[in-house]
């Protein structure tokens, strides 16, 4: 029998009052200690454009199983643009490893699309409520940055009561996160955009900003 959530029972609006942030920290931090049952990043399942084959390091797994695939289909699209070709080689060649190469991340199982628009409150039990997961076992990170919307939209991101709440279980990495965040949301902004055929080469390269300059 398929499975339709009850949309009519969500609530959107309210979803960044203090207590719903709680709720939904309290959810991630729950999913967040589930750990890889090899040591290793992917999943058993995966796509041809988002292949979770196993890898045994983070870089590895972001480099090989999300940016290579997502950004060969953007040079597929525009295949004379130089401008995103060469993009596309600074991030691959110098970004990603300076963010990821030397990062300890231990494989926890994540939402893998968790942004504003995968989760809700449900009315009748009034906790939140995600859906429209795709789940693997990666950086912890890769949620919370999802979770914070770029410029111009922070005002759809979590407050620190939501930060306050998961780190009681899962304190922050010491140094880099702002820059992970960055590659994070960069990755996720091009991928939506791309698969709801929203994109140009002008919106890709607009995106690309939300990078420090290289």
């Amino acid at each position: 029998m398929p499975f339709f959530l009850p949309l009519y029972n969500m609530r959107r609006e309210t979803r960044f009052e203090t207590k719903y942030q709680i709720s939904l920290a309290q959810k991630l931090t729950q999913l967040h200690q589930k750990i890889s049952p090899n040591g290793k990043f992917g999943f058993k399942f995966g796509t041809s454009k988002k292949p979770n084959a196993w890898k045994d390091t983070w870089e590895k797994f972001f480099l090989e199983n999300r940016w290579q695939p997502l950004w060969k289909r953007i040079v597929e699209k525009y295949p004379h643009d130089q401008e995103l070709k060469k993009w596309g080689n600074i991030i691959e060649k110098k970004v990603i490893p300076e963010l990821l190469g030397d990062l300890k991340v231990e494989p926890v199982l994540l939402h893998g699309y968790l942004d504003f628009d995968s989760f809700l409150i449900n009315s009748q039990t009034n906790e939140a409520t995600t859906y429209d997961p795709q789940s693997y076992f990666g950086h912890n990170e890769m949620d919370l940055a999802f979770l914070c919307s770029p410029p111009p939209f922070e005002n759809e991101s979590p407050g620190k009561e939501f930060f306050a709440e998961y780190h009681k279980i899962h304190p922050p990495q010491k140094n880099g996160f702002e820059g992970r965040k960055l590659l994070y949301q960069l990755y996720h902004h091009l991928d939506k955009n791309h698969f709801y055929f929203l994109s140009s080469p002008d919106s890709h390269k607009e995106s690309l900003t939300l990078l420090p300059n290289p």
